[in-house]
């Protein structure tokens, strides 16, 4: 006698994880989340204490710091991004095992390793190339500035040692990510934060002043030394041998799409990083310290804004090769309006915040801008963040379509900024920065959805 089937129950779900899903929180998303949430919390406390240990004239020369070192991305060229998109196409043909190695398609397995030697020799050489490019420019920026009794030398050239050893392991992540397992790097990100805060947090109450400023950059390429060779030794092994097989052509594919992301990255550092530096420039530390303390505060919020969408870059690559339109628009779709809006809501949140701060703490508020450019900032992180959802989509069918816009804001930016800084000290430049950000949104809202009617199948 035959008995039917009984059906099975799927097992419910929380209210919090049926809220998750339908806010598209998933694993990488959450530890995402998680470490941006760290940082959100322990950014206050690391500006709190830099403004009752550190004097304004230091406070500037830390955030300078960060606008001269963002100089790294003339040599990345956005070459992360390309490993990051070339290895998800591979890896969709791969799978990878509990100790994290790979196997699969000889094909595929064979053009990802050959594209991973590539990077490493790559990033190898750029790394001394930045160092010694960046110690000798630096002390001369830093030499031909108004000289207010500040010891940035030692603190100077550590830094430029952490920064180019951050580079050469870039290729690391990109290739991990690439291989769709951002969820376990963003959970060492979130204890490698915590690492690194306790470091800084210690170091300034030490008072060791910029050296302090430094001290997390080099707690974190110690740790992250350390957790790639313990924890992907396997995954990272394979790259040892030569390719047995296919090799991905550097002429025939990655350079097409190389050399325009990496005009797209060059530019981005005129549009983003150089408003910093021409502010310390022509209106001194202490205010490129006000400026940079703000520009940091708007950032965070964006950044984590971002988690929604960043953590899907490999999803988009691995979706396109295989050439799955409806799901690629439906992910993409969820994650660029979850990122937006969670942009407008804590920009929101952040400017009340700041000026709940100013009425509680005055010197804490002194650090930071007035509201009038934490506004218009806020408003071009905004807009930035619509125009980087166009630019995910696009990039994972290994196209650079933004590339003339990138440039033509970079002139723009180089033209007005310094002009701004120059007539309006910080308003001047904050309005001239988010001008040439929103001189971009609507070409590029254009020239986004002509691209992707040509790429995809319509629906």
């Amino acid at each position: 006698m035959n008995f039917p089937e009984k059906e099975i129950a799927a097992p419910r779900r929380s209210l919090f994880q049926a809220a998750a899903a339908k806010l598209g929180i998933d694993r990488a998303v959450r530890w995402t989340l998680l470490t941006q949430s760290l940082r959100f919390l322990t950014g206050p406390i690391t500006m709190f204490l830099m403004v009752h240990f550190l004097t304004p004239e230091i406070q500037g020369y830390a955030y300078t710091f960060g606008g001269v070192l963002a100089l790294s991305i003339f040599l990345e060229m956005g070459f992360s991004q390309n490993i990051l998109q070339f290895a998800s196409h591979e890896y969709s043909h791969l799978q990878m095992d509990l100790r994290r190695r790979l196997s699969g398609n000889d094909r595929a397995l064979s053009r990802l390793v050959s594209l991973g030697r590539l990077s490493f020799k790559y990033y190898g050489i750029a790394a001394v190339v930045f160092f010694i490019l960046l110690s000798i420019g630096g002390r001369w920026f830093f030499q031909t500035s108004d000289n207010v009794g500040v010891s940035w030398s030692g603190p100077w050239y550590l830094a430029c040692v952490a920064a180019a050893l951050t580079l050469a392991i870039n290729p690391c992540w990109a290739l991990i990510e690439g291989c769709n397992q951002i969820a376990e790097i963003e959970k060492f990100r979130f204890y490698s934060s915590l690492a690194t805060f306790a470091a800084g947090a210690i170091g300034l109450v030490c008072g060791l002043k910029l050296y302090a400023i430094v001290l997390p950059a080099v707690m974190s390429v110690i740790i992250a030394a350390t957790y790639l060779l313990v924890k992907w030794k396997y995954f990272f092994k394979i790259f040892l041998n030569h390719p047995t097989g296919e090799i991905i052509s550097w002429k025939k594919e990655i350079w097409p799409f190389q050399w325009r992301i990496a005009i797209s990255w060059i530019s981005g550092y005129f549009i983003f990083s150089l408003v910093t530096p021409v502010v310390f420039r022509t209106a001194g530390a202490a205010e490129a310290g006000r400026f940079g303390f703000t520009m940091q505060l708007v950032k965070m919020i964006a950044t984590i804004a971002s988690s929604w969408s960043t953590t899907k870059l490999p999803l988009y690559g691995i979706l396109v090769a295989q050439r799955d339109w409806h799901s690629l628009n439906k992910v993409w779709r969820k994650a660029s309006y979850t990122t937006f809006i969670v942009n407008i809501l804590g920009s929101i949140g952040l400017l009340i915040s700041m000026e709940l701060a100013s009425q509680w703490y005055p010197k804490l508020a002194s650090r930071y801008t007035g509201p009038m450019v934490a506004l218009v900032l806020c408003s071009s992180v905004i807009c930035q963040s619509a125009i980087s959802s166009w630019a995910y989509y696009l990039r994972a069918f290994k196209a650079e379509p933004f590339m003339r816009l990138s440039v033509i804001t970079a002139l723009i930016s180089l033209i007005i900024v310094p002009v701004g800084a120059k007539y309006g000290n910080m308003p001047g430049a904050s309005f001239a920065y988010t001008l040439a950000i929103f001189s971009t949104v609507l070409p590029a809202y254009l020239l986004f959805n002509k691209k992707r009617s040509q790429f995809t199948v319509e629906e």
